[in-house]
Parts: structure tokens; C-alpha cells; sequence
């Protein structure tokens, strides 16, 4: 399952990319742009649920790791 949501974030942070770079209109690019990042905030924040709850910890109790995504 938690591939899965990984996998569709993924999907969906590509969509966003691909008409982001379709878009003629800066607003629309804006938006887009907003909707990536919380995406990429979204999969970065639930890995580090899921592995609080694996050692036992709650959830948020520490910052989660940064990592970058292309």
C-alpha cells in the first residue's frame, strides 16, 4: 500500500510537471506549481509516519528528513 501511494504521487507530480511546462499562462503555471509542492510535501512527510510507527514513535514527534526529488 505504501508503494502504491508513492507510486501515484509520482504519477501525478509527473502530470504536473509535463503541463507545467504545456502552460502558457503564468497563473496557471502558479497553481501548478503550488500543487507540485504539495505533493512533494505529502511524500515526504509520509515515509516519515510510516517509519515513526514502526519504531514505536508518534507520528510528527521529529522534523521529517529532507530529501530531494527531481
Amino acid at each position: 500500500m505504501i508503494l502504491y501511494q508513492l507510486a501515484k504521487w509520482m504519477e501525478q507530480r509527473t502530470r504536473i510537471s509535463e503541463t507545467i511546462a504545456l502552460s502558457s499562462s503564468n497563473s496557471d503555471a502558479d497553481a501548478l506549481l503550488s500543487q507540485k509542492e504539495q505533493i512533494k510535501e505529502r511524500m515526504l512527510m509520509h515515509p516519515s509516519e510510516w517509519h515513526a510507527l514502526q519504531d514505536g514513535l508518534t507520528p510528527f514527534a521529529e522534523e521529517p528528513e529532507q530529501m530531494t526529488l527531481s
